[in-house]
């Protein structure tokens, strides 16, 4: 099992670093200028089709792929934390997790089963 950030997800979650400056907080939208997340961020993005790519030409097969939708956990704990601004998006957030054109759309995270073919 893989898990790894996936592209489609509008923040970057992990930060940047742009010359000796760190942005250690999420940044909207640079997931979908992939020249300049490859370039700051601190954390690669995949999609599906670049991660079956790299396994499957490997000698592996693709169990399956799923998503995580955010779960806003510092909303609950930390008093200030901006998620606590978005909260009511969490039920349906984990309604879109099971709708298949959206759920790689709101999903933080793929998660991918591969299994070294015999």
């Amino acid at each position: 099992m893989v898990s790894v950030p996936q592209v489609w997800f509008p923040f970057e979650n992990h930060g940047a670093q742009i010359g000796d400056k760190v942005y250690a907080r999420k940044i909207p939208f640079l997931p979908y200028i992939r020249p300049l997340h490859r370039k700051y961020s601190l954390a690669r993005v995949f999609s599906s089709a670049e991660m079956d790519r790299l396994f499957l030409s490997n000698g592996m097969e693709l169990l399956g792929t799923s998503y995580a939708t955010p779960q806003f956990e510092r909303a609950g704990a930390q008093a200030n934390a901006w998620e606590r601004r978005f909260v009511f998006l969490r039920d349906m957030l984990n309604r879109c997790e099971n709708t298949p054109g959206l759920r790689a759309l709101v999903g933080v995270s793929m998660l991918k089963a591969y299994q070294k073919l015999l």
